[in-house]
Order: C-alpha cells, then sequence, then structure tokens
C-alpha cells in the first residue's frame, strides 16, 4: 500500500509569499506589499514583483502557527496578519494565480491572472461562503498532529488506533485523489489544514472503496468527488497512526523511526462541504529542516502545506532524476535528501542539474522516504 504526498514549485520570490517556520528565515508576522501603477502582466513589472489588478506588486509574508484551535479569513491584493495564544488567526494574502482544474466555477471561485509559478488552485478573490466559527467538541488538525497538546491524548491510543474525533472547518489544500489500489480496497484521500497554518496544521483524511464488476477502482462514497483546493470542511472519522513494515511493505506498529503518518478514517457522511474559504499560507522550511536521513525534523510537518526554499534564497538542485534506478516510480530528489513524487499527473521531467528556487505543497511519509508531490505542471512551472 502507498501513502502519498505532494507539491508545488515556485520559481520567483514572488511567488513565494508564505508562513515561516521555526527555524526559517524569520518568525511572527510581517506585510511588505509594494505598489506600482501600470501592468498588463508579470513582465512588466520589476524583478520580485507581479502584476494583479493592474499593479505591479510584492510578494506578501504573513502567517500565524496554530494552537489547539484556528480560524482565519483572507482576501487578495493585501496582507495583514494576528494570532493569539490561542491560535486565533485573521489573515489577507496577495493573490495572482490561475485556478485549476475544476477550482472555479460551481464553487464560486475566481482565478486571478496567471503567473510564472505559484498556486494553481489559488482561491482568488471569492466570493468565499464559509466565514470561520467554532463547533463545540469539534477539534482541529492540530489537535490530532500535536503530541505535546492537550487534546492529543483524547484522541490517540497506545496501539496506534485512535477515538472518533470530528474536525471542523478545515480547509482542502488538494483535490481528492487515488492513494492506493492495492487489493480489492481502493484507498481515496486528499489533504486539509487548520486556516492558520504552521506546524501540525495539516492531516490526511481517507476512506475505502471499492473495485466494480470491471475490476477498476470506484469511487468511495464519502470523499466528495469535486473536493477541490478552498473547501472548508466538517469531517468526522477514527484516529490512526499508519505506517508500513519497511521489509514486508505492510502495516505495522509501533511505526519504525519518524515514519507515522496521522490519518482520519471518514465514517459514512463523515466529509461536509460548508462553503469555500481562503487557502492556507504555506509554512517556509530550509531543505536543510527536512527530508530523508537521520537530523531531519519530519513530524511537525506530516501532511502540512510546506515551502521549502533555502534560507539564502539560493537556487535548490535536481540531485538525482530517478533514485530508483534501474526501477522507475516517478521520484526524483531535491538538495539530496527532499524527494519528489508522482501522485498527481503532470508531464515535467526533471534532470539531475535542474534548478529551483522553491517548492511548495503537502508534505507525507511513502515507502521509506518523507515526500512532496507537485499537482500538476503548473506546480513546477520550468527549471531555469
Amino acid at each position: 500500500m502507498r501513502r502519498i504526498i505532494l507539491s508545488l514549485f515556485c520559481l520567483s520570490a514572488a511567488a513565494c509569499g508564505s508562513t515561516v517556520a521555526p527555524g526559517g528565515a524569520s518568525t511572527g508576522h510581517s506585510a511588505t506589499t509594494g505598489v506600482a501603477p501600470g501592468c498588463a502582466v508579470d513582465t512588466d513589472c520589476d524583478v520580485g514583483q507581479f502584476c494583479a489588478n493592474g499593479h505591479c506588486q510584492r510578494p506578501s509574508v504573513a502567517g500565524s502557527t496554530s494552537g489547539s484551535s484556528g480560524s482565519s479569513s483572507a482576501s487578495s491584493a493585501s496582507s495583514t496578519g494576528s494570532s493569539s495564544g490561542s491560535g486565533s488567526s485573521s489573515s489577507t494574502s496577495s493573490s495572482s494565480s490561475s485556478s485549476s482544474s475544476g477550482s472555479s466555477g460551481s464553487t464560486g471561485r475566481d482565478a486571478g491572472p496567471p503567473v510564472s509559478c505559484g498556486e494553481p488552485f489559488d482561491a482568488g478573490p471569492g466570493p468565499f461562503t464559509f466565514d470561520g466559527g467554532q463547533l463545540p467538541g469539534a477539534y482541529t488538525a492540530h489537535d490530532l498532529q500535536d503530541p505535546s497538546g492537550p487534546n492529543w491524548g483524547l484522541v490517540h491510543f497506545p496501539d496506534g488506533g485512535g477515538g472518533r474525533a470530528t474536525v471542523y472547518g478545515v480547509i482542502a489544500t488538494t483535490p481528492k485523489t487515488l492513494i492506493s489500489d492495492g487489493g480489492f480496497v481502493c484507498t481515496y484521500g486528499a489533504w486539509v489544514s487548520d486556516p492558520g497554518g504552521g506546524p501540525y496544521s495539516g492531516l490526511l483524511v481517507i476512506a475505502y472503496g471499492y473495485r466494480n464488476g470491471s475490476g477498476v477502482c470506484d469511487s468511495d462514497g464519502i470523499i466528495p468527488d469535486d473536493l477541490q483546493p478552498g473547501d472548508a470542511l466538517k469531517l468526522t472519522g477514527f484516529v490512526k497512526e499508519f505506517c508500513l513494515d519497511p521489509g514486508t511493505f505492510q502495516p505495522t506498529w509501533p511505526c519504525p523511526g519518524d515514519s507515522a503518518v496521522t490519518e482520519l478514517k471518514l465514517v459514512d457522511g463523515g466529509a461536509q462541504i460548508l462553503g469555500t474559504a481562503p487557502l492556507p499560507a504555506p509554512t517556509v522550511v530550509d531543505p536543510g529542516q527536512i527530508g530523508t536521513g537521520s537530523g531531519y525534523d519530519n513530524a511537525p510537518y506530516d501532511g502540512v502545506l510546506l515551502q521549502v526554499r533555502r534560507s539564502d534564497d539560493q537556487m535548490m538542485h535536481v540531485t538525482s532524476e530517478n533514485p530508483d534506478a534501474p526501477a522507475y516510480f516517478g521520484n526524483w530528489v531535491l538538495e539530496s535528501h527532499v524527494w519528489v513524487n508522482h501522485q498527481f499527473r503532470y508531464d515535467t521531467d526533471p534532470a539531475a542539474g535542474d534548478a529551483f528556487l522553491c517548492a511548495t505543497g503537502v508534505y507525507g511519509y511513502e515507502n521509506g522516504n518523507w515526500k512532496i508531490q507537485p499537482r500538476s505542471d503548473r506546480d513546477l512551472g520550468s527549471a531555469p
């Protein structure tokens, strides 16, 4: 069985406004938005700027790290941030990328102008139909992920299983995808985030379907087939720590090393779309903080929307175009230890030596390595 993750790549600083993780280039909240009139496309602007709403704008940097609860509202064209000790946050972030693969239309999303590399599932300026709020007795993704938090022990059992939990107000950061098609059972999933982002803010939700009469995986009937990033959700299911034995590739407990992935296995009727909302800002991590090998701090970023970027803003390079050679499983590697995979289909085929400024996406563990995975060629842009 496979448990999979995903990613997005930015090739200019203008595409990289984000929340900075502990150990990154900065902490706290800031907004640095510069505006100059008169642009139609990004190339009309200075280096490090992008064109939005007819003006050249600098990238915004805003963020909050969620605590045991969090809520957020956002709009395009400006950036502000605030937080309190409880983890509640309100932010607005600059938005200029186009929507992709159904992320506009019936859900009421408007796409911004395209950029060279940015969030392909941008929720746009709205109209947004979910205004946040709390549900008494519900949990956040942070509650289910942070072992030092006050609620973690309420939903996690010593054997790796967990109790029934309702998670309210999380935002989808990926579309629905088929995660595993091994055997008769077909595992579907999607990744969600607390609105404020930050460490422990992400979560993988899964549901089981089965093969139809033709032997093809059919829908699970629980996760909406038309789920798109920006959908706000109420989710109910059972918490589980999932991992595979590296020798047999069968589920095991306790999990070896740092390979545990927290999942919420949804019950029937356990996924309800509440409306649409702004996407959380990605959390910035230096490639030296995460990856395959010893000494990396991966667990806080399980399922989190990350932006991998060197703190000195130098380019990251593809150091292996096929680390599984002579076999091929669609993996490639940045900076010798940050793995990238093909959970979502794309045509870009990076070669050793190609360079990227930043890589943004949901992070998780699969078959022996922590990985990020692009959702489309739009995620990857093009290597300079």
